[in-house]
């Protein structure tokens, strides 16, 4: 059975059609629909406190108690969303879920956290990094054992790949790197065998 009232049609707003079905069962179909309307319009910021120029509020306008507990219901779920996931300020991925201490500050994932010694909002050492349950987040010798490898190979990009011992500072037309004193007898680059034709200073 289609349902109608003054002014609605629900093939035309299916908003109302989803209240409708949100709200159940219970009653007749015009109080359903003109309930819909009520919750609809609340959802688009109707206030439910605010008293006409006989000084009463739309709830004390409602007979039936069903259907102001039904509105009170909308109007508490509308004005009480649930709080978002704050996102991890590290890798943007996760949620953040460990607070450090002793700042307080609750900014990345357990992920993140491992490696972290000072906090990256304020700045202070990192004393303890705790999870919600309370337990403290330690670093494993795996993870140690990783991070002390992801470290080396940072390092190892940033030095000259035919000294091994200053950093690289200067770059060939090729895109290659090298330190600028093993740069000074080479004809061709050492990667790969292009002739130089540039090579550009980098300032760190």
């Amino acid at each position: 059975m289609r349902h109608t009232m003054p002014g609605v049609d629900l093939e035309k707003t299916p908003e109302i059609a989803k209240i409708m079905q949100e709200l159940g069962g219970g009653l007749e179909p015009e109080q359903a629909l003109a309930t819909a309307v009520a919750c609809y319009l609340i959802d688009c910021g109707a206030e439910l406190r605010h008293r006409n120029n006989q000084g009463k509020t739309p709830l004390e306008h409602i007979a039936d108690a069903r259907i102001a507990q039904m509105m009170q219901k909308f109007a508490q779920r509308k004005m009480s969303p649930p709080p978002p996931l704050v996102e991890c300020m590290s890798c943007c991925e996760m949620s953040n879920c460990v607070t450090f201490e002793p700042c307080g500050h609750m900014i990345v994932c357990i992920h993140c956290s491992r490696r972290m010694k000072k906090c990256i909002k304020c700045q202070i050492v990192i004393e303890h990094k705790k999870m919600p349950e309370g337990l403290r987040v330690e670093v494993s010798d795996e993870d140690l054992s990783i991070l002390r490898t992801r470290l080396q190979e940072m390092e190892d990009k940033q030095m000259c790949s035919i000294c091994m011992e200053r950093p690289n500072n200067l770059v060939f037309d090729c895109g290659h790197l090298v330190c600028q004193e093993c740069a000074k007898p080479l004809k061709a680059c050492h990667m790969c065998r292009r002739p130089i034709k540039q090579r550009i200073a980098m300032y760190q």
